[in-house]
């Protein structure tokens, strides 16, 4: 047995060829009692080639198998014909009145987005059977997951869920510039070693100063006191020369290879004083 053909003669063969299967093997399956699998089948007959005997079909094997939702989804699509069969609109009416307390309809509307119910996804702007109860609507736009409404299905009746777009994501926070890591030993070094050559050359000079009085003193009084504090003299100048000079060329090579210069820069912190004097040298570092 198949469906008429002149009300799916629009349709492509294909399809009306799948249909009149389905259609086919719903027969059977009605006539061995499985009104479940019947009421599946004639209705995806319907689907691929809309046809009013499928649907009569259907909705009645939906009555039969006690499926609410399937009942309903196929009383919904009996809407398409606005002037329906006398035996179609009895078989909408007989479906509306056995299963409507146990069904409803959600509808989901929003701009750009894709929606599912309960996880399955659905056509927006268009009714979707559901079962009385508790449902889940999640829509997404563009990638972004607006929050889950739940909406409540009561028999019969129609929920239309209008889901508003999510705020954007606010832009990630600038990332603060990360401060430069210091480059070589601080300023402060280079100085001190300035310090120190400046002390080490005062007392060089002081130590020569000295060595010269004594000369002085020995060629108008030699005498072997005299010669002795000459040589102690000698020596002493000689060996504050060779500090001064190895203290003085260390200070030049970390001044221009190893000393971080930008520690000095304003804004940064660090800083250091040098205070020098023929008997001292003093010197202040703040980090």
């Amino acid at each position: 047995m198949a469906p008429p053909r002149g009300a799916a003669a629009a349709e492509p063969p294909d399809l009306v060829q799948a249909a009149e299967r389905a259609y086919d093997e719903g027969v059977k399956a009605q006539t061995s009692g499985d009104y479940a699998r019947a009421a599946r089948l004639f209705a995806e007959a319907d689907a691929l080639a809309p046809n009013p005997v499928a649907l009569e079909a259907a909705l009645s094997a939906s009555i039969l198998a006690d499926d609410a939702v399937l009942g309903m989804e196929l009383a919904l699509r009996a809407e398409r014909d606005p002037s329906p069969g006398a035996s179609l609109a009895d078989a909408k009416a007989r479906t509306l009145t056995k299963l409507s307390s146990r069904a409803g309809y959600v509808e989901v509307r929003c701009n750009g987005c894709e929606a599912k119910l309960d996880g399955r996804a659905i056509v927006l702007g268009r009714a979707h059977a559901a079962a009385t109860g508790p449902h889940a609507v999640e829509a997404t736009f563009n990638g972004l997951a607006a929050l889950p409404i739940s909406v409540v299905v009561a028999g019969g009746q129609r929920v239309v869920v209008d889901v508003p777009a999510p705020a954007p994501k606010p832009p990630p926070p600038a990332r603060l510039p990360e401060p430069t890591e210091r480059s070589g030993v601080h300023p402060a070094l280079f100085f001190t070693g300035l310090g120190l050559t400046v002390a080490f050359g005062a007392g060089t000079i002081a130590s020569a100063v000295d060595l010269y009085a004594i000369s002085d003193e020995f060629e108008a009084s030699p005498s072997p006191a005299l010669a002795e504090a000459g040589e102690s003299a000698e020596l002493r100048t000689y060996a504050l020369e060779g500090v001064t000079a190895l203290v003085g060329l260390t200070t030049i090579a970390i001044g221009v290879f190893a000393t971080d210069w930008d520690a000095l820069s304003p804004g940064k912190k660090g800083g250091a004083k040098v205070g020098v004097g023929l008997g001292y040298v003093g010197v202040t570092i703040a980090l």
